[in-house]
């Protein structure tokens, strides 16, 4: 099986196959590694939804995600993590200092 993130549902899939030539005692390993990556899927899906909450509820966040690129996650690091815009003389300092 090919390595990465995105032979990931392939590997699954033939996890899942009761017609799999796979060992039983490999599929019982792999059963638990496919527990672990949904659990890890289904956190994922609620760290974004809440980033997505923040950076809606933020008015510098919602004005950041306006510009072509910048999504919730960019938007709400920028929000919160800069230094104010005033201390910047052009935006290219603020690019810089990124």
């Amino acid at each position: 099986m090919p390595q990465g993130a995105s032979n990931a549902k392939r590997l699954v899939a033939i996890v899942e196959d009761r017609d799999s030539s796979l060992p039983a005692d490999a599929i019982a390993t792999l059963k638990v590694m496919i527990a672990t990556l949904s659990h890890v899927e289904a956190k994922i899906r609620m760290l974004d939804a809440e980033l997505a909450r923040r950076a809606k509820a933020n008015d510098v966040g919602r004005r950041l995600m306006t510009v072509p690129g910048i999504g919730p996650l960019i938007a709400t690091a920028i929000a919160v993590l800069a230094p104010p815009p005033e201390i910047f003389r052009k935006a290219r300092d603020f690019a810089a200092s990124c």
